[in-house]
């Protein structure tokens, strides 16, 4: 719909199939012709479910829908509910489990090692985990020309 033109439907390109691209087509899709061009071989983006398969059966892991909330994203919401997807409240935590369990650690359970609890080096950890949360949105500006790697950043900054 143009204003020379104001009930012919606009042709318009989405790129990417994630969250964004999806809403956008699905809501653009109802008035325009979209045509919805992907890379990847699958639709979704971050949103990936796979199945590991283990002697009792398959279970399937999400292993990249990091955060939905129905607020922070209102057009996907109306998309999974025009879908009928079903969707659940749940706790968000973050886990890392490194060297056969040698080091561990959940944003859920920060001490569930105890000896963790006498660690220096885990400690540390702490620290800079809080400092980078303080100081990386603002250092964020000055990184993003020239583009500066996370890896070059965490070194630059000390955290390594």
């Amino acid at each position: 719909m143009t204003p020379q033109c104001p009930d012919k439907p606009l042709r318009i390109a989405v790129v990417g199939g994630g969250i964004a691209g999806l809403s956008a087509a699905w809501m653009l899709g109802t008035k325009h012709a979209v045509t919805l061009f992907e890379a990847d071989s699958r639709l979704g983006g971050h949103a990936n479910t796979v199945e590991v398969r283990e002697a009792e059966g398959a279970t399937p892991v999400d292993t990249g829908f990091i955060v939905y909330n129905p607020p922070n994203y209102p057009n996907f919401s109306a998309l999974l509910d025009h879908l009928g997807v079903a969707s659940q409240p749940a706790d968000m935590a973050l886990s890392v489990s490194l060297d056969d369990g040698a080091f561990e650690y959940s944003s859920g359970a920060i001490f569930a090692q105890k000896r963790n609890l006498f660690s220096a080096r885990f400690w540390g950890m702490l620290r800079d985990v809080n400092r980078f949360y303080r100081h990386g949105p603002r250092d964020l500006a000055s990184l993003e020309a020239p583009l500066t790697s996370l890896d070059d950043y965490l070194s630059q900054k000390g955290y390594c």
